[in-house]
């Protein structure tokens, strides 16, 4: 099994948990009343998850991919990859693990992660901000919301893209 630390910068869970974190800020929901309750559809997959022994992972997989979906096809600009979705996938086959990693990623997916603008970035990775502007613009991967003129980028998904950035949350290795 992986450990916390290596799940917590696993690039395909802080994907979907950026998606979902995106998904259930008032914004979000503000400008897309059609999609009905994100947190209670995520609450409702935790209680899959923590189902005794076992789970059962048909229920778990058309709850999951409903609610992608729905997701997605509401906001073109929130995405995931055929390979975040193997993961999920190959991490099912483990349930005890896959109970973890899940509750793992709707714990980071409900927490409130930090939005960065590009001249934050800018400072932070040394590229410029037009880089991170033109990133946001042109790239759906990197899901960044535009408010007024201003770009924003969900902690999560540059996490999943491999940026390094200040730690949100101290996790000592090792013990």
């Amino acid at each position: 099994m992986q450990e916390f630390h290596e799940l917590l910068s696993n690039e395909h869970l802080n994907r979907f948990a950026g998606l979902f974190a995106i998904a259930q800020a008032p914004g979000w929901r503000m400008r897309h009343p059609e999609i009905a309750s994100v947190r209670g559809r995520l609450d409702r997959i935790a209680r899959i998850i923590r189902g005794g022994e076992s789970f059962d992972v048909s229920t778990f997989s058309a709850e999951w991919t409903k609610l992608l979906t729905d997701i997605v096809y509401a906001d073109p600009d929130l995405s995931y990859s055929s390979a975040d979705l193997d993961w999920l996938y190959t991490l099912l086959k483990n349930q005890s693990q896959a109970r973890v990693a899940i509750m793992l990623l709707l714990a980071a997916a409900s927490s409130n992660s930090r939005w960065y603008t590009a001249e934050q970035l800018s400072e932070i990775t040394g590229l410029s901000q037009v880089t991170w502007r033109k990133r946001a613009a042109d790239d759906d991967a990197w899901m960044a919301q535009k408010r007024g003129k201003l770009w924003l980028f969900n902690e999560l998904i540059l996490r999943a893209h491999g940026v390094d950035l200040p730690q949100s949350m101290h996790v000592e290795e090792g013990k």
